[in-house]
C-alpha cells in the first residue's frame, strides 16, 4: 500500500468536504440576508404608516379621540390626510392573533395579520391594509408614565411590533438541520400632540 497515495486521497477528500460545507454555508447566509432585507423593508413600511397615523391622532377632533384601547387593538379619530376631501375619520389597528387572522400565504406558523382599517391617500374612508406580524402590543400611559385604562387620561402610547420572515432558513452551524425565521423587533413610545395639548 502506498502511504503517500492514501494520504493524498484523505487530504483531497477533506478539502472537498470543506469546499462543499463552505458552499452550503455561503448559500444559507445569502438566503438569510435576503430574508432579512425583505423583512426589514416590510417593517419599515409598517412603521412609517403607523407612525403617521399615531402622530395625526386627535387632529381636528373636538370630542373624545380614542375609541378602543386594548393591547392588541387601538381605534381613534383624526384628520389623517390634509389633502383629501374627508375631515375626521376613524383609524383602527388590530392584530388578529387567532384562527381568523392566521396568514396562509407564508409557511411561517407564527404570522398573524395586523390590519389597518381607515382612510387611504386615494380617498377611501375605510380602506384595509394587512401586514403579517408575529407580535403586536399597545400600552397606554398617563402624563406621569403610569398605565391607564381611561381614554381621557392617555398621554403616551407605546407600541411594540415583531416581524419574522415568511420563509425559514437553515442553521448549518448547529449541525441538526434546524431552521429558523429571521426576526426583527421595533418599539417606540408616542406622545401625540393632540392628546398632550391640554398640558400646555
Amino acid at each position: 500500500m502506498n502511504i503517500g497515495l492514501v494520504t493524498s486521497f484523505i487530504v483531497g477528500g477533506l478539502l472537498l468536504l470543506s469546499v462543499l460545507f463552505f458552499n452550503v454555508s455561503l448559500q444559507n447566509k445569502s438566503q438569510e440576508n435576503t430574508l432579512a432585507t425583505t423583512t426589514n423593508e416590510t417593517l419599515n413600511d409598517l412603521v412609517t404608516l403607523i407612525s403617521h397615523d399615531i402622530n395625526r391622532m386627535g387632529y381636528q377632533v373636538t370630542s373624545s379621540v380614542i375609541k378602543t384601547m386594548d393591547s392588541n387593538k387601538i381605534a381613534f379619530l383624526g384628520d389623517i390626510y390634509d389633502n383629501d376631501s374627508m375631515d375626521t375619520t376613524r383609524v383602527t389597528w388590530e392584530w388578529k392573533n387567532n384562527s381568523f387572522g392566521a396568514v396562509s400565504s407564508t409557511p411561517n406558523p407564527n404570522d398573524y395579520y395586523l390590519v389597518r382599517t381607515g382612510p387611504t391617500s386615494d380617498g377611501n374612508a375605510a380602506g384595509e391594509i394587512q401586514f403579517p406580524v408575529t407580535y403586536f402590543n399597545v400600552n397606554y400611559r398617563n402624563g406621569q408614565g403610569v398605565a391607564t385604562s381611561n381614554e381621557y387620561l392617555v398621554r403616551e402610547i407605546e407600541i411594540e411590533i415583531m416581524l419574522e420572515s415568511g420563509e425559514s432558513y437553515s442553521v448549518t452551524s448547529r449541525g441538526d438541520g434546524d431552521r429558523r425565521y429571521y426576526r426583527t423587533v421595533w418599539k417606540r413610545s408616542f406622545f401625540p400632540t393632540n392628546l398632550n395639548k391640554v398640558l400646555y
